[in-house]
C-alpha cells in the first residue's frame, strides 16, 4: 500500500513539473512573439513617410484604425490599489442638450497663403495635415479671416479673384473634403478696423472720425465675403465671430470691488456697434438665416461682489446684445500647476459655471468655449501638445463641459501653423513666425505626430452629433448618444493605479457591444502612419451596464459604433 502511495506521488509531482515547463515554454512563445511584433512595427516608422501617398483622394478615406482581434481582449491587473469608479448615466431624465457639436479646434486659412519667405507646404505635405485632421472627425474650425486679403490699396476696392482669396477659397473646399464647417473670425480684433493707428488703413473699411460708417463698411465687406465664397463653391462656412478677445486691451479688471451691473467694459460698446452692423447687413442681403452669430469671444475673468466669475463685457452682451447673438461665448484658458494635476474639473467650475449658468437663465441660447487650453505653471516646452498628459486633461475639461451643457469647446490649436510673412520669436510659443501650440507639429518641424494627437483624436472623434445625458462619477465621466443612436461614453482615470469602472444607465439600453479605445499615457506609441487608437476590447453589456477595469493614467472611450 505504501508502495502505491509512493508511487502515485511521483506520478504526481512528474505532471506538475511537465505543466510548469510547458507554461514557461508558452510565455516565452509569445514574449518572442511581441518582441518580434513590436520589431517589425518600428522599423517601419521611418520608411513610413517615404512610401505614402499624399494626393487628395486620401481625405475622403475612412479613418484608419488600428487593427481589432476578439480573441485579444486585454485583461488589466486588479490589485489592492485599485480605485472604485461608480458612473451611472442619468438617460432616464432629459438630457442636457441635443445638439452638443463636442471637441473642436482653431486651425487658420494659413496653408496656401503667400508668404514673402516662401514657406508654403507642398501639395502633398498640406494633404498630409488634412487627412490628419479629417480623421479626427472634428465638426468645425475656426479661423481668422482678414479684410487685407481681398483689399487692393491701389484701386482701393475690395478684388474678390485675389491671389490671397483664391488661397482661402481653396483652403475651404479641402475643409468641405474633411467634413469640417468653418466657424469665420471675421478680423481680429475691432482696433484692427476703425483705430487710425492700428492695421486700418490696410483694411479699407475705416472711414476716420465716423464709427457708423466703419461699421456699416464691415457689414457690408463680410455679406460681399460671403457672397464670393459662395460663387466660389464654399459651402461650409456656418458661424460667423466677430473679432476675438475685444476686451483684450481695456482695464475693465481693475475694478473687482463692484457689483457686475456696476462694471463697464469700454470695449462692449465698440463690439456693439459692429456686432449690429453685420446682423443688418445679412438681414437686408436675406442672408441672416443661413448664419449663426457668435460672440463677444472675451476672455478672463472678474471676481465681483456677488462672487462670480464673469467678465464684464460677457455679461453686458448677454444682456444687451441677445437680439444680434445667436450662440454666446467665451475664452478661458484652464490654468493648474502641474500637467498631472487633477484639478482641470474644479478650475472649469470655478470660471466657466458662472458664464454658463449666465446664459442659461437669461438667454436659453447655446454657450461656446471657442477658445481654450490648458496653462501649467511647470510646463516647460513651447506647447501642451508635447505633454503625453494632454488628452487626459482634455478628456476631463469634455467631460466638464458635457456634464454641464457647454455645445462646443475650441482647442488653441489642432496644428502648429506658420504664419504668412511673419517671424516672430516669443514667449507665445512663436517660432520664426510658426506658433506652437498643436498636438500636430509644423511639417517644417516633422511629420512624426505628437504622442497627444492620439488621445485627443478619441475625444473629438467620438463625440459630437447628438444628445448629451448627464453623467454622475466619482471621477470624471460623459456619455452621448448620437444622432444614429450610438452611446459613447467617456470615462478618464487620472489615477496612477488602475479603476475599476462600474457603469449604470438608468434606463436600460439593451443588451449592446461596448467597443474600448484606450489611450494610455505610458504606452502610447506615436507613428509616422498615424493610426488612430483602434478597439482593444468588447464587453457585452446586461442592458442595465457593465464593468471594466482600465489602466491608470488613461482615457477609455466605450462605443456601441464600431470602426
Amino acid at each position: 500500500m505504501k508502495r502505491i502511495y509512493k508511487l502515485f506521488s511521483l506520478l504526481l509531482a512528474l505532471t506538475i513539473c511537465f505543466s510548469l515547463l510547458g507554461c514557461s515554454a508558452k510565455s516565452k512563445t509569445a514574449k518572442k512573439k511581441t518582441e518580434k511584433n513590436n520589431s517589425s512595427s518600428h522599423s517601419a516608422f521611418s520608411s513610413e513617410v517615404e512610401s505614402s501617398d499624399f494626393s487628395s483622394e486620401m481625405i475622403d478615406e475612412e479613418p484608419v484604425e488600428e487593427d481589432w482581434d476578439d480573441s485579444e481582449d486585454p485583461e488589466e491587473p486588479i490589485d489592492d490599489e485599485t480605485v472604485e469608479n461608480d458612473v451611472t448615466v442619468q438617460n432616464s431624465a432629459a438630457p442636457v442638450m441635443k445638439n452638443f457639436m463636442g471637441l473642436n479646434a482653431i486651425y487658420h486659412c494659413y496653408t496656401y497663403l503667400p508668404d514673402k519667405f516662401n514657406r508654403n507646404y507642398s501639395e502633398k505635405e498640406a494633404d498630409l495635415e488634412f487627412k490628419r485632421i479629417a480623421q479626427m472627425g472634428m465638426q468645425t474650425v475656426r479661423t481668422y479671416y482678414s479684410p487685407s486679403y481681398a483689399y487692393n490699396k491701389q484701386t482701393n476696392r475690395f478684388q474678390w479673384d485675389s491671389t490671397e482669396m483664391k488661397a482661402v477659397y481653396k483652403w475651404m473646399h479641402k475643409m468641405q473634403q474633411c467634413k469640417l464647417d468653418i466657424s469665420l473670425n471675421a478680423a481680429w480684433t475691432y482696433h484692427q478696423i476703425y483705430e487710425k493707428n492700428h492695421w486700418a488703413p490696410l483694411t479699407g473699411l475705416y472711414v476716420e472720425g465716423d464709427d457708423n460708417k466703419t461699421a456699416e463698411n464691415y457689414g457690408n465687406w463680410m455679406v460681399d465675403s460671403l457672397k464670393a465664397m459662395k460663387a466660389n463653391g464654399c459651402n461650409n462656412v456656418k458661424y460667423l465671430i466677430m473679432f476675438t478677445e475685444p476686451n483684450k486691451f481695456t482695464d475693465w479688471q481693475a475694478s473687482t470691488d463692484k457689483s457686475i451691473t456696476e462694471v463697464s467694459d469700454p470695449a462692449f460698446e465698440g463690439w456693439l456697434l459692429f456686432t449690429k452692423a453685420l446682423d443688418s447687413a445679412l438681414k437686408t442681403a436675406g442672408l441672416r438665416s443661413q448664419y449663426k452669430m457668435v460672440g463677444p469671444n472675451d476672455y478672463g475673468s472678474l471676481q465681483t461682489k456677488e462672487g462670480t466669475q464673469i467678465p464684464p463685457m460677457f455679461y453686458q452682451a448677454v444682456t444687451r446684445a441677445n437680439d444680434y447673438i445667436d450662440i454666446f461665448s467665451g475664452h478661458y484658458y484652464l490654468f493648474i500647476n502641474n500637467v498631472t494635476d487633477d484639478t482641470v474639473a474644479d478650475v472649469a467650475d470655478m470660471y466657466w459655471k458662472d458664464r454658463i449658468n449666465l446664459v442659461k437663465t437669461k438667454t436659453g441660447k447655446p454657450f461656446w468655449i471657442d477658445e481654450f487650453n490648458l496653462n501649467a505653471s511647470n510646463k516647460t516646452e513651447e506647447t501642451l501638445g508635447n505633454y503625453k498628459e494632454l488628452p487626459l486633461q482634455l478628456g476631463v475639461a469634455l467631460a466638464y463641459g458635457m456634464n454641464h451643457g457647454i455645445q462646443n469647446l475650441m482647442l488653441w490649436t489642432v496644428a502648429d501653423q506658420q504664419w504668412p510673412d511673419n517671424t516672430t520669436y516669443n514667449n507665445d510659443g512663436f517660432v520664426n513666425g510658426v506658433q506652437r501650440h498643436g498636438v500636430l507639429p509644423s511639417l517644417f518641424e516633422s511629420s512624426l505626430p505628437r504622442v497627444s494627437y492620439y488621445g485627443t483624436a478619441l475625444l473629438t472623434k467620438y463625440f459630437g452629433n447628438g444628445s448629451v445625458f448627464e453623467t454622475v462619477s466619482d471621477y470624471h465621466a460623459s456619455c452621448e448618444q448620437n444622432k444614429n443612436g450610438n452611446y459613447s461614453i467617456l470615462v478618464v482615470n487620472s489615477e496612477v493605479s488602475s479603476m475599476r469602472v462600474n457603469l449604470n444607465f438608468e434606463k436600460s439600453t439593451g443588451k449592446k457591444v461596448y467597443y474600448r479605445h484606450c489611450y494610455n499615457e505610458d504606452k502610447q506609441v506615436t507613428t509616422f502612419d498615424a493610426k488612430l487608437i483602434g478597439i482593444d476590447k468588447a464587453i457585452q453589456a446586461n442592458g442595465s451596464g457593465f464593468t471594466d477595469v482600465i489602466p491608470p493614467r488613461s482615457v477609455v472611450i466605450y462605443t456601441t459604433e464600431k470602426y
